[in-house]
């Protein structure tokens, strides 16, 4: 009997607190998806704003960030343009919110350094997390991995 009137009044308190905290939490979650769809409609015009952008993406993994920056980057063609990514804060020429964005939104997510460009007002992404460190760690000729990153920028994606 005992445990009866504990489960009701714990139910009592739950029911209440649900009705109060229901006028509250309503408009919070409609807030929530106007901020969402304002962000998302401001993304969408940032990334028109930079069409045709390419973008080499590295971090600061410590057994790759020296080799990039000494044999990668320096063979880059000019209008790549680089994110650095030290810990969480991309650092860039993007505004921070949005290439930060992208960077969450990689749909190829097999690890750094990514290839991204802006085509058709949309990201598209590329890993050459395998192909690099197979350059890297087994001294493989680094054109290799320069014809892909080459190729990924100069093809256009099909959209139909």
């Amino acid at each position: 009997m005992g445990e009866f009137i504990i489960i009701s009044i714990v139910a009592v308190f739950l029911i209440a607190g649900f009705i109060v905290f229901l006028p509250i939490f309503i408009p919070m979650m409609i807030y929530g998806k106007i901020q969402n769809y304002s962000f998302k409609k401001k993304f969408h015009a940032y990334l028109q704003s930079i069409e045709g952008e390419k973008i080499f993406v590295y971090n600061s993994r410590t057994n790759s960030h020296s080799y990039i920056k000494q044999t990668i980057l320096p063979q880059l063609p000019k209008n790549v343009a680089l994110v650095y990514l030290n810990g969480r804060i991309p650092q860039s020429k993007f505004e921070t919110k949005y290439i930060s964005h992208a960077l969450y939104s990689i749909k190829d997510k097999k690890g750094f350094p990514y290839l991204l460009k802006v085509e058709n007002g949309k990201m598209i992404d590329k890993s050459i997390n395998n192909t690099f460190y197979n350059t890297k760690n087994q001294n493989k000729d680094i054109q290799l991995l320069l014809n892909q990153i080459n190729q990924f920028y100069q093809e256009s994606e099909i959209i139909e």
